[in-house]
């Protein structure tokens, strides 16, 4: 990965983006939610596991 590739956040294309984890939402949510607006190269091992269990970003991670 480039040091530019780090910078980049797991985020979705517009069409493809999740609504705010509402009050009714897992206690998952709310943590995996947040790691969408987080840069990779700021991930620690376990935002990466559960980036990976939750199938969010996987083009990036990997």
């Amino acid at each position: 990965m480039t040091l530019a590739g780090l910078g980049a956040k797991l985020r979705l294309p517009r069409a493809g983006r999740t609504k705010p984890p509402s009050a009714d939402d897992t206690r998952l949510v709310v943590p995996a939610h947040a790691l969408r607006r987080r840069p990779v190269g700021e991930l620690t091992t376990e935002d990466m596991r559960l980036s990976t269990g939750q199938d969010i970003g996987l083009p990036y991670l990997l």
